[in-house]
């Protein structure tokens, strides 16, 4: 094989190998909502606060097991998640849903998506698992969470923490800065 040879098929390899990377990267990018970075400069729009979505999410829909501020393209949304028959019906026999809508509106008018694909009803279910194992729901955990540490709450999120229930937090910061922490079944922080 002559040198421009190895040069092409080098390239071709390179370029075949982005495209499986990015293919591989894909449902990652989709599951984390798309490009979040604008958040932290759009959440102080919100004309809803993170527990009166929340508690509003009940009301309307049932039972919730998780909730997030996030940008859905340009616009603010807030996302709840919820068990319509409510925490004591298994995941198969229940509802999950979300509920979803522009956050910077003055009233909050989520539109609702039963779950119907298996990425959604697999993490929504392992959100209610989690949820009914613990006493506190996500208003409770949000505000003994929010007492303990400085920032505003806008992101709760039911997962697994070193192979142990919890919940995964995101916080901004005065600093315009996002972090992470985790709080047991209990609310109390994980290491």
């Amino acid at each position: 094989m002559n040198t421009k040879n190895i040069a092409t098929s080098r390239a071709l390899v390179a370029v075949a190998t982005a495209f499986i990377v990015t293919l591989a990267a894909a449902p990652q990018i989709a599951a984390a909502g798309g490009d979040q970075s604008a958040l932290p400069a759009q959440l102080p729009n919100a004309r809803i606060s993170f527990i009166d979505g929340i508690n509003r999410a009940a009301r309307l829909e049932g039972f919730p097991i998780s909730a997030k501020f996030e940008m859905a393209g340009k616009e603010l949304h807030l996302s709840v998640y919820t068990a319509k028959q409510g925490k004591e019906v298994a995941a198969e026999q229940n509802q999950l849903i979300e509920l979803a809508g522009d956050a910077t509106k003055v009233d909050w008018a989520p539109q609702k998506e039963v779950f119907t694909d298996k990425p959604h009803i697999a993490r929504s279910a392992m959100h209610l698992t989690i949820m009914q194992q613990s006493q506190l729901g996500l208003v409770r955990l949000v505000g003994k969470a929010q007492a303990k540490q400085a920032g505003t709450i806008y992101s709760i999120t039911p997962a697994l923490q070193h192979g142990k229930p919890g919940y995964k937090l995101l916080t901004l910061l005065a600093t315009g800065k996002t972090t992470e922490s985790w709080i047991d079944l209990a609310g109390q922080p994980m290491p």
